[in-house]
């Protein structure tokens, strides 16, 4: 690809302007086919219906006016469904219809004549060609366009005939101006022109063909483009093949290469709040970088010079002042020489922070544009340290930082909202959260003849996420057209947002090392070498190995703990190649026991052994408390036993759905410097085990995915087995439902109950879904508490509860719900007093049920998708 010439740059850059919006515009919804082309609904059906109608006429005299007209209007429509499919191409092209099509060419008016429109007699180019040159309506033009565009792609004589007769020029003409449809039909003749000597000949003598193919390119349809991409790359091929035209060659990418193609680099980068040093160092590299590879247009992620998530470090002076020192940085080195660059940064202005990307370009600033809608919801709390720009019909200018004005000898930048425009492109900036609103910038920015867009973003991890971030963006090319650049934060930037299970994912990390080493990421192996601490050049080639170093597994069981678990729990440390111990609590908890016993002078029991649900419970925390005690013991102490230095991190385990139903202790296992998985559902989380069972070969995890989940804290009798999902009075299906229900849908105790009534409709009755939510708003306010000590965890799920940020809620509840609780029970006694729930079969019952309010009678209204692992996000 070839830029635009550097030495031209500055010469290039003709104004920055703010786009003019358009006072009216129109919306046609249309579908496109599996093979690119645009079509309405049922047009292939209708066309191949009218081409049969036609054959069928074709017999008739075609001086009888009623069937000169019938066939008149047949050809008309028939130029709506262009290109025609096969079946309907046969039934115009049979021997009738192409005698009767010769006929009304020669006898019909105009129109007809124009629409004769699979005509394949030679006589007929020059009258088709005549008709373009000189239009009578538009009607008759695309008619004509039609007719010739079946004449080039089924003849090679007919294309050359065409060429011959200068149809290159003629279409050039018409496409200056013309509308889309017309554009389309234009297009394809041109590309079949081209196939012949003669159409490339016409090419080289007319030099208006070449910028009206770039001009129509990207700008018409995906089928337009299609078309004139071919015809493009058709002059140069040919050119190619004979010496004497590589004159004509290089006169073609004078005129089409060079204005228009350029090579540009999106760079993801993990950068680190707060950390100038790095984030400064990843900047320049990623410009060096796409430098080398020949780009002249480089955007970075949102926020890029401090980080994104430096939270309430923004309200400092001192961080916007760091980026501005950074910036003066890369300015007074040659970075940006011969290249565009966006750089990501906070900016105040009269006083008010904005989020920006700044646009730099050989050692100066060309404009600054503040970020115009900002994120404000779930774990984004945008407004809290920016305000949004407001102004869309103003540049205005901003008073450069002295240092910086006198570094690089300028004094006032262009600031607000607008685009650049150089000689032979227009390039403009939105922001991350811009590409998801209603009336994005990019809308009027592409009325005003913007091609390039450049998304800097900050946009988290989230399973399923990544599908609906690459469905906006190809909408809005869709919609808008031209190029869409899109750059992202990568990684962890110091907070619980992670942007693009445990122990497995221990051995996941590891592999994944080895395989970068592998391939000769250097930054891979020298942070491998040094956690690892690899000495004399030593470095990691075995996964296993590399897990040795890094990774201490525990199984602390006890009386309570069964041979399956223990038995899987030693053969994954052996297939991931974690040190691994064994060690049992019984003795700990015993000195427990007997410590209470002595000055209390009771011992509890298990309720399996006569003992009460409070004893149950104590003699529960007990042994949760003792493991999470000794973790991290071994966390501090382990690398002195092994003679290293430092301390290890003590993972937690727990999962998004224990933590919305409460189902762990505080201060167990849950209590960890990180939990990988603590905003996982355990749908997802089973998922994973039966993935890396395969291709992370650690076959043990199929065993572990089918065994049913067990705290195992109680004893194991021949009539009972503590399991999870009869502890919690509810199964972990039901509990991502109620987490979507709550959170995504925004449901309170009532309308879930409304909603569950519709969901669960045959299967449960009003009374059971009114005792199941009950149940889980019970036990969700009686441990909504322990959310606020939970461990930190990267966001992941779009219905945690995670406290510190993400689901701001209280955490003191009256747990008995009252009134709540008392609407639904109000609710079941209106169903039961109806006496239809046992025909709710009925759709048209189901119908009127559900459109009544949310909080009167009946059963609500469904929350669509929300049983839906993609939804919410």
């Amino acid at each position: 690809m070839v830029a635009p010439n550097p030495s031209h740059q500055r010469r290039a850059i003709t104004r920055v302007r703010s786009p003019q919006p358009p006072t009216s515009a129109m919306v046609v919804v249309v579908r496109c086919s599996e093979d690119g082309k645009v079509r309405t609904r049922g047009a292939t059906g209708a066309a191949r219906r009218l081409s049969s109608a036609f054959r069928d006429l074709a017999g008739e005299p075609v001086d009888g006016a009623l069937v000169s007209a019938a066939l008149g209007k047949i050809l008309a429509a028939l130029t709506v469904f262009f290109p025609l499919d096969e079946e309907s191409r046969h039934c115009i092209a049979s021997l009738a219809s192409l005698k009767t099509l010769v006929s009304v060419l020669a006898h019909g008016d105009l129109a007809a004549r124009a629409s004769a429109a699979m005509s394949r007699t030679p006589a007929a180019c020059a009258a088709l060609l005549g008709i373009v040159r000189n239009p009578v309506s538009l009607q008759a033009t695309k008619a004509a366009l039609v007719t010739a565009y079946y004449l080039v792609s089924a003849s090679d004589r007919a294309a050359a005939r065409f060429a011959e007769l200068g149809a290159a020029h003629v279409v050039a003409e018409l496409l200056v101006d013309a509308d889309k449809a017309t554009s389309e039909k234009a297009l394809a003749v041109l590309d079949d022109v081209l196939c012949a000597d003669a159409g490339l000949q016409s090419v080289h003598a007319h030099a208006l063909v070449v910028p009206v193919l770039v001009k129509k390119m990207f700008r018409v349809s995906d089928m337009a483009t299609k078309f004139a991409v071919s015809a493009f790359w058709r002059v140069p091929e040919a050119a190619a093949s004979a010496p004497e035209e590589k004159e004509g060659r290089g006169e073609f990418l004078d005129l089409g290469g060079k204005m228009r193609l350029l090579r540009v680099a999106t760079c993801n980068l993990n950068q680190w709040a707060m950390d100038f040093d790095t984030n400064l160092r990843n900047v320049k590299e990623s410009i060096v970088r796409a430098k080398t590879a020949g780009a002249v247009v480089r955007i970075g992620p949102e926020l890029e010079l401090t980080g994104y998530g430096c939270e309430d470090h923004f309200l400092e002076q001192d961080t916007t002042a760091h980026a501005w020192e950074c910036l003066k940085d890369i300015l007074s080195g040659d970075y940006t020489d011969n290249i565009l660059c966006s750089i990501g940064m906070p900016i105040i202005f009269k006083s008010v922070r904005y989020n920006c990307q700044v646009f730099c370009l050989n050692r100066n600033i060309i404009m600054i544009r503040p970020k115009m809608s900002l994120a404000n919801d779930g774990n984004y709390r945008e407004f809290r340290w920016f305000s949004a720009w407001t102004y869309k019909d103003e540049l205005v200018d901003y008073q450069l930082p002295v240092d910086v004005s006198e570094a690089i000898s300028q004094e006032t930048v262009p600031f607000g909202y607008g685009y650049i425009q150089f000689l032979d492109v227009s390039l403009a900036a939105e922001t991350c959260e811009e590409l998801f609103t209603a009336n994005a910038p990019r809308i009027d920015l592409a009325f005003s003849g913007v091609e390039v867009f450049m998304n800097a973003s900050g946009s988290h991890h989230q399973l399923r996420k990544l599908n609906l971030r690459i469905d906006s963006i190809r909408n809005a090319t869709r919609l808008c057209g031209g190029v869409y650049m899109y750059a992202n934060q990568q990684g962890c930037d110091g907070g619980r947002l992670y942007y693009a299970i445990v122990a497995a994912i221990v051995g996941c990390m590891c592999q994944l090392v080895i395989k970068d080493i592998e391939k000769g990421d250097e930054q891979v192996k020298v942070d491998a070498m040094r956690i690892g601490q690899y000495k004399d050049g030593e470095f990691p080639t075995d996964s296993r190995e590399l897990a040795k170093r890094l990774f201490y597994t525990v199984y602390m069981g006890t009386e309570n703990s069964s041979e399956g678990t223990r038995s899987r729990a030693k053969r994954l440390a052996e297939e991931i190649g974690s040190f691994h111990f064994d060690v049992p609590i019984d003795s700990v908890v015993s000195v427990f026991l007997s410590l209470f016993e002595r000055f209390t002078g009771k011992r509890p029991l298990y309720k399996v052994d006569g003992g009460s649900h409070t004893e149950k419970l104590g003699l529960q925390n007990i042994q949760a408390r003792i493991r999470m005690v000794l973790a991290f013991m071994m966390a501090s102490l382990m690398p002195w036993v092994h003679n290293k230095s430092g301390f290890y991190l003590v993972l937690g385990s727990s999962n998004v759905d224990e933590g919305l139903r409460g189902y762990l202790t505080k201060y167990d296992c849950s209590s960890a410097d990180i939990n990988p998985i603590g905003s996982v559902s355990k749908q997802d989380l089973r998922a994973f085990l039966r993935w890396a069972a395969v291709h992370l070969q650690y076959s043990s995890l199929a065993e572990v995915e089918a065994a049913p989940p067990t705290a195992e804290l109680e004893p194991i009798r021949t009539d009972y087995n503590q399991l999870d999902e009869v502890d919690m009075g509810m199964a972990y299906e039901e509990l991502s439902i109620y987490g979507r229900l709550r959170k995504i849908f925004r449901c309170g105790p009532v309308s879930m109950f409304q909603n569950l009534c519709h969901r669960w409709c045959g299967r449960l009755s009003p009374s059971e879904v009114a005792d199941k939510v009950k149940h889980f708003y019970k036990y969700y306010a009686i441990n909504r508490h322990k959310m606020t000590v939970l461990t930190p965890s990267y966001h992941a799920e779009s219905y945690s509860p995670e406290d510190n940020r993400f689901d701001l809620r209280q955490f003191l509840y009256n747990t008995a719900w009252p009134y709540q609780f008392r609407k639904i029970d109000q609710l079941v006694q209106d169903i039961d007093k109806d006496g239809k729930w046992v025909d709710s079969t009925d759709m048209q019952l189901r119908e009127r049920r559900a459109v009544r309010s949310a909080q009167g009678s009946g059963m609500g209204v469904v929350a669509a998708g929300s049983a839906n692992p993609s939804v919410g996000l």
